[in-house]
């Protein structure tokens, strides 16, 4: 799984590198009425995030064998001690649950589209009032909470119920996660005497995500 053997197929950075990423812009403005007072606006593009981040290093260097964690429990009956002072690592209890995280192989660059459409009036001259709608839709987005060693249901012990038996939990890296963003910004604009002015604004927005970004 991952980087847990490395056998010349395997690239130096950990994955093979996602070459394809195409991140267009676009935006507009128009003078509905012709006089300037009411004027719609609106944009979008693809945004691109680096996978190399925080939890990306960390499932990388921290893959086996760079890095192997274990799990000892030791045994409360004073008479038949599974860990002493003479022998506090013994091979027996530590060759076996290996705990690891890796990243998978051909795991893409996580991108955001977001896109915006905003109706503005001016209701005279130190008055103007806006509503606009934005979202956001991430995809390929990444996450490390799946164990890709669990045990399967059945019967038998977990440590035979795994895929990698020698093994452990395994947390992988990937690209599993997206996110959706959805509001609506309500703007009002006035503007007072001597430097002084008012503004109000509301938001009502929705989101639901696997990655909050």
């Amino acid at each position: 799984p991952g980087l847990a053997i490395k056998d010349g197929t395997i690239p130096r950075a950990g994955w093979y590198g996602d070459r394809n990423n195409f991140a267009p812009r676009f935006g507009f403005a128009y003078d509905l009425t012709g006089d300037g007072r009411t004027v719609i606006r609106g944009g979008g593009g693809v945004f691109y995030m680096s996978l190399y981040g925080g939890s990306s290093w960390r499932n990388a260097y921290r893959a086996f064998p760079f890095i192997r964690n274990n799990t000892v429990n030791a045994s409360t009956d004073p008479r038949n001690p599974n860990i002493s002072l003479d022998n506090p690592f013994p091979e027996e209890e530590f060759k076996l649950g290996i705990s690891t995280d890796s990243a998978h192989l051909h795991m893409r660059t996580g991108y955001m589209t977001q896109q915006n459409l905003t109706v503005s009036r001016q209701l005279d001259a130190t008055t103007v009032v806006e509503v606009t709608y934005a979202g956001t839709k991430g995809n390929k987005l990444q996450r490390s909470s799946r164990d890709i060693n669990a045990a399967r249901l059945g019967p038998g012990s977990i440590k035979s119920r795994r895929p990698y038996t020698n093994f452990g939990t395994i947390g992988i890296l990937e690209d599993s996660a997206s996110s959706t963003y959805h509001s609506m910004q309500m703007r009002f604009d006035r503007r007072l005497s001597r430097g002084i002015s008012l503004l109000g604004a509301y938001t009502y927005s929705k989101s639901i995500d696997w990655s909050p970004i």
